[in-house]
């Protein structure tokens, strides 16, 4: 005789939760999922040298304009700074705010700003880490 198996969802679904007790470790378990993605996220976002100099430059300004930016990163095109700041935004690590034509970057996100303290503390002399004002 054969049998009808339901599929298994490792990950969890509301739907397959058939007890309160069950749901209640389903939606604990989607939390830790979450929570692990925003740090992968972030990790990722911060993993290259020009958009950690670019995270420098706004702790130590708290915000600087696109045109600042570029100037202040004398070896990035205007395009590619625009890549790196776009990519910073999905992560949500940066907020933008208009201004007429300008457009204003800063720190979105606290824990950001500690884990490049950290990396401060750690790697001192690191030139990306302590650029010029």
């Amino acid at each position: 005789m054969w049998f009808k198996s339901t599929p298994k969802n490792d990950a969890g679904d509301e739907a397959n939760a058939s007890s309160p007790k069950t749901y209640s470790r389903v939606r604990q378990r989607q939390g830790a999922i979450t929570d692990r993605s925003r740090a992968t996220t972030v990790m990722k976002a911060m993993s290259n040298s020009q958009r950690l100099q670019i995270l420098s430059y706004l702790i130590n300004n708290k915000e600087l304009s696109g045109k600042e930016l570029e100037e202040m990163s004398q070896t990035l095109s205007q395009s590619a700074l625009s890549q790196h700041l776009g990519r910073l935004r999905r992560a949500k690590i940066l907020k933008a705010r208009r201004d007429s034509q300008m457009v204003y970057y800063s720190i979105n996100d606290k824990n950001v700003e500690q884990i490049m303290a950290l990396l401060n503390t750690i790697y001192e002399r690191d030139p990306v880490l302590s650029p010029r004002k």
